[in-house]
């Protein structure tokens, strides 16, 4: 999966759950900042950052 799969996902399950960018950084307690560029696909978010959005978000990551 490449990043703009990765930012198509958080940004449709943050939909769904009906959290606004701002909304999903403070529950992660990242900067709005960079859940923008993890949804625009820019930029190369660390592990660190995409493993809080999965736990607000209920996804997971699988590494192959």
């Amino acid at each position: 999966m490449d990043i703009s799969e990765i930012a198509t996902v958080i940004r449709k399950k943050r939909d769904a759950f009906g959290l606004s960018q701002s909304d999903l950084s403070f529950r992660t307690g990242l900067h709005i900042r960079s859940i923008h560029n993890v949804e625009s696909g820019k930029g190369n978010p660390s592990i660190n950052t995409l493993i809080k959005l999965c736990e607000v978000l209920d996804l997971q990551i699988i590494i192959r």
